[in-house]
């Protein structure tokens, strides 16, 4: 950006610089008063295996290189090998991979470790610095303890390992459903899953649903859409007349919209967990507030 001084100047920007500052402060306030100690670690290091590529520095000896860390994740270990047990550090991490809407080269996280402590007990610690902070920075009182929910549940239900809580939309199994008419696109497949909403989409909206369904491993969205239990428009309803009936008649579905994926569990799962991010932007189901989890 050329002129970042004055994008600087802006109110929000101006507000967030200041959210960030609070927000350390409540940090260190909470973890020193548990007894933590903060410790910087070295920023130029030898390169180490990790998730992304690392950012390599030129040395003046020929040859030699050091890396910017993707996290401390050695020198936390050897702090705690060095009989260091509580630690914390608010560290610069540098990966050098390509930006995305949750990927950037460089960022900031809350490093922490603690020798000779039970999963339990850490989680408790980390809600209560959730909690703490929240109630300091901005005046919210969060709920603890976090909800738990294990991998298999979310990828079943959410179609992530990172699902929005704050609105219960969930993919549900159909694998007992399009057995009567032969309809072999769907019929073949080993996972049939599903979404419903109470919204009806138009045309339109679904070949934008469609492109993102395609873009996370669906090979085919089908979809139909229901007015007072009837099917206004569909993409395959006509193929398996007989088995849509029974899904409409058991799940008593009067007004609103189903789309069906059927391709392995882990595809269909993916795609139409996808979807449920989306259509969560088109209709704004999230509540305002916070869920957490583990």
């Amino acid at each position: 950006m050329e002129y970042r001084f004055l994008d600087l100047r802006r109110e929000s920007m101006q507000n967030a610089i200041s959210l960030r500052s609070e927000v350390f402060f409540a940090i260190r306030e909470f973890l020193n008063k548990e007894k933590f100690l903060e410790i910087e670690t070295p920023i130029l290091a030898k390169a180490t295996p990790e998730g992304a590529r690392d950012f390599l520095v030129p040395t003046r000896s020929q040859n030699n290189f050091f890396a910017l860390p993707q996290s401390p994740q050695l020198f936390k270990q050897l702090l705690m090998a060095s009989g260091f047990e509580k630690y914390y550090q608010i560290a610069r991490c540098f990966r050098d991979e390509d930006s995305r809407k949750d990927r950037q080269p460089e960022f900031t996280q809350l490093d922490m470790e603690v020798s000779f402590l039970e999963v339990s007990a850490f989680q408790k610690l980390v809600e209560n610095l959730f909690k703490y902070v929240f109630k300091k920075v901005l005046n919210v009182d969060i709920q603890t303890p976090f909800q738990r929910l294990d991998f298999d549940t979310c990828i079943k239900d959410y179609g992530t390992d990172k699902p929005d809580l704050r609105f219960d939309l969930k993919i549900q199994d159909i694998n007992n459903y399009f057995q009567e008419d032969n309809f072999e696109i769907i019929k073949k497949q080993a996972s049939k899953r599903m979404l419903f909403i109470n919204e009806q989409i138009t045309k339109k909206d679904f070949k934008a649903l469609e492109e993102i369904a395609k873009k996370n491993s669906a090979n085919i969205l089908f979809y139909f859409v229901l007015e007072n239990g009837k099917v206004l428009h569909s993409n395959f309803t006509n193929k398996a007349p007989r088995d849509v009936e029974k899904l409409i008649k058991d799940h008593n579905f009067k007004n609103g919209t189903c789309f069906i994926v059927a391709n392995n569990f882990d595809n269909a799962s993916k795609a139409l967990g996808a979807l449920r991010v989306e259509l969560n932007s088109m209709f704004n189901y999230a509540k305002n507030g916070y869920n957490f989890s583990w």
